[in-house]
């Protein structure tokens, strides 16, 4: 069992008097008098006083996430024919997906998108699932020399952005989502915003040319707890 740690808040006028330290401190300790292996916490990447903080109380960072988001607004980019082709997604290419969405979004420091690879499975079985759940899905798939790239996903939403997933490996998402990201655009017509969460420091030109603007990078920590008594 995980716990998660979040918005611990001061106001500024009492900060630096420790309480931020001693309202975390007591998280940890009720946290391990459940018995919870471990506690997470996220913090903005530009907040380094947090940052000490947490690393002095025995938080490590696991992993660091940007939120990328495209504005209608900003308009359409400019599509690249160059980098490979685009077309449907094979689905003796499924396994090698999964196992790029599941590196990009793993659970622990995903639980808060409402990600379910599984609704991205390729057949007919899960597209009539869908179907009756209504549940609508729109998926690309980048391919150079017939070898998958990586794949893009969207989903719609209730709150102010739609979705993208984003499947790739580390050396090849720059030129795949060089691809996909404004072939997505272009393909949804899209009047409302699209959002992206995704590891930091990867494909950042793929997003900053396809129009996305970083809304905010958080990084992820953990601390082992040893159980109390």
């Amino acid at each position: 069992m995980l716990n998660l740690i979040a918005n611990v808040a001061v106001l500024p006028e009492h900060r630096r008097k420790g309480i931020g330290r001693a309202l975390t401190r007591r998280a940890l300790e009720l946290s391990a008098e459940r018995g919870t292996a471990s506690a997470w916490l996220h913090v903005r990447d530009d907040n380094p006083a947090a940052q000490q903080l947490y690393r002095s109380l025995g938080f490590v960072e696991r992993a660091s996430r940007t939120t990328w988001q495209w504005e209608p607004r900003d308009g359409k980019p400019t599509l690249a024919s160059n980098r490979g082709s685009i077309r449907q997604l094979r689905r003796a290419d499924w396994d090698r997906q999964r196992a790029w969405l599941e590196e990009n979004y793993p659970p622990e420091v995903c639980w808060n998108l409402g990600f379910n690879p599984d609704r991205l499975k390729t057949g007919f079985w899960t597209g009539l699932i869908r179907w009756l759940e209504g549940g609508a899905v729109a998926q690309w798939a980048a391919y150079q020399n017939n070898s998958l790239m990586g794949s893009l996903a969207w989903e719609p939403t209730t709150s102010y952005a739609d979705v993208l997933w984003a499947a790739s490996s580390a050396d090849m998402d720059e030129q795949a989502f060089h691809l996909l990201l404004p072939h997505a655009i272009h393909s949804l017509e899209a009047r409302r915003p699209l959002a992206v969460n995704y590891p930091a420091g990867r494909a950042v030109s793929a997003f900053q040319d396809a129009n996305f603007k970083a809304l905010h990078t958080l990084i992820w920590m953990e601390v082992k707890l040893k159980p109390s008594g």
